[in-house]
């Protein structure tokens, strides 16, 4: 299993994600490129053990990591 915590940055991007913004908009909300984000993305997913972005935002809710 995943962490028990994320980083600022992780957990902002899992509630953007979470929030249904696609990959550019997060970027551009966090400042940081598109491929960077894509792969802060991916590690969460990975992380998380999650097959989804969707499923990433909601194990990140169940597991408190995030507010709904």
């Amino acid at each position: 299993m995943a962490a028990k915590t994320l980083s600022s940055l992780e957990r902002k991007v899992v509630q953007l994600m979470a929030a249904g913004l696609l990959d550019e908009a997060v970027s551009r909300q966090v400042g940081l490129s598109v491929r960077t984000t894509r792969r802060i993305i991916g590690k969460l997913a990975q992380r998380l053990a999650a097959k989804s972005r969707f499923q990433a935002g909601v194990l990140a809710v169940r597991n408190g990591w995030i507010d709904a």
